[in-house]
């Protein structure tokens, strides 16, 4: 017997695109919690090839570039600042999607 979907994917990822955090996309498509709501997400960026796999520095080594403080990204959204302004904080070193997933992993943790 194959399990049947209980939260529509294609609305999940639609309101993703619509800035929606975690938390109400699962009020919005009924799903149990914000977890099946980020694994959806996560599941969907992998197979259409937009997220990047975080790799780890070989011990020993230094990165080559300065991870995004997702604190202050955090601390920013909690502010009420939009996407467009947090970007200008960083001087555009990062993509709005690399700060806005850092915003909807901050309503994660």
């Amino acid at each position: 017997m194959v399990r049947q979907r209980t939260v529509d994917h294609d609305k999940v990822i639609e309101l993703m695109d619509s800035g929606l955090t975690y938390a109400e996309i699962a009020e919005i498509v009924g799903a149990k919690n914000r977890y099946t709501v980020r694994t959806i997400i996560r599941k969907y960026k992998t197979e259409h090839g937009l997220r990047t796999p975080r790799l780890k520095p070989t011990p020993g080594t230094q990165a080559d570039a300065v991870p995004l403080d997702v604190g202050k990204v955090k601390a920013l959204t909690r502010a009420g600042w939009d996407l467009a302004k947090i970007c200008d904080e960083f001087n555009d070193h990062y993509s709005p999607d690399e700060i806005r997933e850092a915003m909807m992993d901050g309503w994660m943790r």
